[in-house]
């Protein structure tokens, strides 16, 4: 049986069911990406696997386009990463600033790690059940509607930073995902690794997220700053802004 569009809920769907990347294909270099999360691999398993095998018909080709926005904005986060740590390694005498910034928009990444979840459970996990108990392949219609309208979740859902400001983190072509469940063990959000850089993504408005990182669980955080060891030398601020009526979503 032919799968289903997974925003049919919106009743705009049009075309061809198509192949959508479960992680956005700009995310990584070449033409293999070290992946885990899986369902044909052991809990914390790393693999190489070739980018064109990490797709599957989920989308129509309306709903897929429609999230090349969010695509992008990924993307362009991963390649800074990538471009953060080529330029702390780099010797003193070069002409780079000691502190590089760029900004990101907060809600077209939020909306990416969204739909990212949703892709990877809904490929994972034939059967399952989100919180709410729909099947995978239906998740919650206020779920959908808010990736394709880019509006903002109620406190606890949204996206939550997983690593504290200031650390330093070594990067390589990797992307991952750790489902979450709630306290009845359902489906209820995940663990997103990009270049292993941690976010979480949750889902469950009747609890919060069920475990706090080590440095703390931060909703709609502002940004990261990935450092040199040597408080000498660089720092890349990645900076996430926000639309003012995101922040009142928090509580």
């Amino acid at each position: 049986m032919a799968r289903k569009c997974w925003a049919y809920s919106t009743g705009k769907c049009e075309g061809k069911m198509s192949g959508e990347h479960l992680f956005s294909k700009g995310l990584f270099d070449g033409k293999n990406v070290i992946v885990s999360g899986f369902m044909w691999q052991e809990t914390g398993e790393e693999k190489t696997i070739g980018l064109d095998s990490i797709t599957a018909k989920i989308l129509c080709s309306h709903h897929n386009n429609s999230l090349s926005v969010y695509d992008t904005e990924a993307s362009k986060l991963s390649r800074y990463i990538k471009e953060i740590e080529f330029l702390l390694q780099k010797k003193e005498s070069t002409v780079y600033k000691k502190v590089i910034k760029k900004e990101f928009a907060g809600s077209n990444l939020e909306q990416w790690f969204k739909k990212t979840a949703i892709n990877i459970f809904i490929n994972n996990n034939k059967g399952a059940l989100w919180y709410n108990e729909a099947l995978a392949d239906c998740p919650p219609a206020d779920i959908v509607t808010s990736i394709f309208d880019n509006t903002p979740l109620l406190y606890p859902k949204g996206l939550y930073t997983w690593q504290k400001l200031g650390d330093k983190y070594d990067i390589k072509d990797t992307a991952g995902l750790m489902p979450l469940y709630n306290n009845k063990g359902l489906y209820a959000g995940a663990i997103i690794n990009i270049k292993t850089l941690s976010f979480l993504i949750w889902f469950d408005g009747d609890q919060e997220p069920p475990i706090k990182s080590p440095s703390s669980v931060y909703r709609h955080s502002p940004g990261f700053i990935i450092k040199n060891p040597d408080p000498d030398k660089r720092k890349g601020h990645i900076v996430i802004t926000w639309p003012n009526d995101w922040a009142k979503s928090n509580h």
